[in-house]
């Protein structure tokens, strides 16, 4: 496990999910709510993969919080494993395979290319030139991701969320965002990105 808090993808998220920030801003204890539930689902990931049609056997999960759907896809048979910002989430880990670090450092944990990497609430929270390097890494590095984000057209900018989370965009931005490096489409449960790069 890496703790590397001069590192600028660490820095933001060092003091997120917390049980104080839980509670300050969502009225509920982390720990608590999330030890047995993620965002998507297995259920959620396992219906993507049957629905795109292939054969899926390894996967990141970016931002897994506590690493329960790490823990579910592992048990799965799927090598599956987590990054996570958040020291308080890592500690508090289900699945021995979340880490704090970040993709430049990932073959020490995985071999590359991956089937899938699932970046669920969490790519909105880089800056656009993050943002910009996360997707060329991916698209070169994942043969498709799977991905969910905050976006305009669901949050309204007077809620107090909105000061926590760093909403950049609408959903056409990220659409066409996504679109330079992956054919993407949009569906019920994620927006699914097959790499140009990796056939």
């Amino acid at each position: 496990m890496i703790n590397n808090p001069e590192n600028k993808y660490l820095e933001l998220g060092k003091d997120y999910f917390t049980d104080e920030y839980y509670n300050e801003y969502f009225g509920g204890n982390y720990l608590e709510e999330t030890k047995d539930y993620s965002c998507p689902t297995a259920s959620d990931i396992k219906y993507l993969m049957e629905w795109v049609g292939e054969d899926f056997k390894s996967a990141i999960d970016f931002g897994c919080a506590l690493g329960t759907l790490v823990k579910e896809l592992n048990d799965d048979g799927i090598n599956c494993i987590g990054l996570e910002v958040s020291e308080y989430a890592v500690k508090n880990a289900v699945s021995e395979k979340v880490y704090r670090d970040t993709y430049e450092n990932i073959t020490s944990y995985i071999e590359l290319p991956v089937d899938l990497i699932i970046a669920s609430y969490s790519i909105e929270h880089f800056s656009y030139k993050d943002l910009e390097e996360f997707l060329k890494w991916s698209s070169k590095n994942c043969r498709y991701m799977f991905v969910s984000v905050y976006y305009y057209n669901l949050i309204n900018k007077d809620d107090e969320v909105f000061e926590v989370i760093p909403i950049k965009e609408g959903c056409r931005w990220w659409i066409n965002k996504l679109s330079e490096y992956f054919d993407v489409l949009f569906t019920d449960k994620m927006i699914v990105c097959k790499s140009n790069y990796l056939k």
